[in-house]
C-alpha cells in the first residue's frame, strides 16, 4: 500500500478523530433549531451515531409523524432522509415464536435477549484470518485489520466464532507487537525530522 507522509496513519489516529468529533458538535445540542426537533418529536427513546438514527415507539402512528417533522425540517436545511427507512416491530418471541426484525445498526444486529455481528463483517474477519495465517511474514496494516476486528467479537454473542475461525489461523499477541513496532517507528521517525527541521531552522537564523 503506497502512502503518503504517513497520511493515513495521521487520519484514522484516535486522538485526531475524537477532536474531530469535539469540534463538529460543540455548540450544537443547544441551539434552539434543535431543541425545537427533540421537543416536537416526543419520542422518548433515540438513537444517533453520525448521519444513523434510531427511534423507538410503541405505537407507529407517532413514529410517521416524528418521521414527517423530521423530513420537513431537515428541507429547510437542505438535507435529507434515504429512501431506504423503514418502520417495523424490533424482534420479539411469543409462544416460542420469533416475530419482527433484528435491529442492524453500526454493524451490529441487535436482538432483546443477544447481540450478534452483521454477516458480512463476520466473513469479512473469518477471511482475513485465513488469509493471513498462510502468510510468512505479516505487515502492519493487516494486523491492524484484525485487532479491529477483535473489537466486534467482543462486543457481541459470537465470540465463539473468533475462538474458532480468528485465534486458530492467527496470533493475536504477535499482531500487536508488529503494531507497536510500526507506531514507535512512525513516532521516532516524526521526531527525526521534527530534530532535523528545527537544526535547519537554528542555523538559519
Amino acid at each position: 500500500m503506497k502512502s503518503y507522509n504517513h497520511l493515513f496513519e495521521k487520519l484514522v489516529d484516535f486522538d485526531n478523530i475524537y477532536t474531530a468529533i469535539m469540534r463538529a458538535s460543540k455548540g450544537k445540542r443547544n441551539r434552539p433549531d434543535v431543541k425545537k426537533v427533540i421537543t416536537h418529536i416526543k419520542i422518548k427513546c433515540y438513537v444517533r451515531y453520525v448521519d444513523d438514527f434510531i427511534m423507538f415507539h410503541q405505537n407507529k402512528k407517532d413514529l410517521h409523524k416524528a418521521f414527517d417533522f423530521l423530513h420537513k425540517y431537515l428541507k429547510t436545511i437542505h438535507l435529507k432522509i434515504k429512501g431506504n427507512y423503514q418502520v417495523y416491530k424490533f424482534a420479539y418471541d411469543k409462544n416460542g415464536k420469533e416475530y419482527g426484525r433484528a435491529i442492524d445498526f453500526m454493524g451490529f444486529k441487535f436482538y432483546r435477549n443477544r447481540v450478534a455481528l452483521r454477516r458480512s463483517i463476520m466473513l469479512k474477519a473469518v477471511r482475513k484470518a485465513l488469509k493471513m495465517g498462510k502468510q510468512t511474514e505479516k505487515n502492519w496494516f493487516e494486523c491492524t485489520q484484525l485487532i479491529s476486528y477483535l473489537g466486534w467479537f467482543k462486543h457481541t454473542d459470537t465470540y465463539k466464532v473468533y475462538e474458532k475461525y480468528v485465534q486458530p489461523n492467527v496470533n493475536l499477541g504477535e499482531c500487536k507487537n508488529i503494531v507497536s513496532l510500526h507506531s514507535y517507528r512512525l513516532r521516532r521517525k516524526e521526531n527525526d525530522i521534527k530534530l532535523e527541521n528545527s537544526r535547519k531552522f537554528g542555523s538559519a537564523s
